[in-house]
């Protein structure tokens, strides 16, 4: 048999009258129905049988791929394209033949498990995105890190700024610094020490937060 990874798509597809008015297709949403059809047009067909009983088969069912990067240079972000796959696996109108690895496209073939639908019928429990998992894992990791060294900051600047404002110097910095600028300055302070309290008051507070 000839590859048929070489040969040219049809300039054409086809489709079944009964799947386009069937309760399955239907129900599909948002860009499914199109993702749908583009895959249809991915098959490569041939007839295969005896004379007067030959059928047209997909020669490349199983190995049909679609990738993010082909959706996306059809317009569809990535979101829409996640759920238009999980709405054809759902309803019964592909299944998937082999995952997709690191460097590896998932494979597809086609079902006819859409004959069956009905609402309420899942063919497809969609697992969690362990990629989107680990993503929110390290930001969460990261955020924690950010706040204990700016927590520890805060501390070593309010272990620096108290001393010096006892003994009514300015140019402290940090949270203490302002919590002791404004006792300084409550306590009637000069204006220029006051208008130190002020620049350190902001400063402190934009390095903790």
């Amino acid at each position: 048999m000839a590859d048929i990874s070489k040969r040219k798509p049809w300039p054409n597809f086809w489709t079944e009258r009964i799947m386009v008015k069937s309760p399955a297709f239907i129900d599909l949403t948002g860009k499914a129905p199109h993702v749908l059809m583009i895959f249809r047009t991915k098959f490569q067909m041939e007839q295969e049988g005896r004379s007067g009983r030959k059928e047209w088969v997909i020669l490349n069912d199983g190995q049909l791929e679609f990738r993010y990067s082909e959706a996306r240079e059809l317009g569809m972000s990535n979101y829409q394209f996640s759920r238009a796959i999980a709405q054809l696996l759902d309803r019964g109108f592909i299944d998937v033949a082999q995952p997709g690895g690191q460097h590896r496209p998932t494979l597809y073939r086609t079902s006819e498990k859409w004959r069956e639908w009905k609402s309420g019928t899942h063919f497809f429990i969609r697992q969690p995105d362990r990629r989107a998992h680990k993503v929110a894992a390290a930001r969460s990791a990261r955020a924690r890190r950010r706040y204990v060294t700016e927590s520890e900051e805060g501390v070593q600047a309010r272990a620096g700024g108290q001393a010096p404002e006892r003994e009514g110097a300015s140019g402290g910095r940090g949270t203490g610094a302002m919590l002791s600028s404004g006792k300084v300055g409550s306590a009637g302070s000069t204006g220029s020490g006051a208008g130190t309290s002020s620049r350190e008051r902001t400063d402190g507070v934009g390095g903790v937060l």
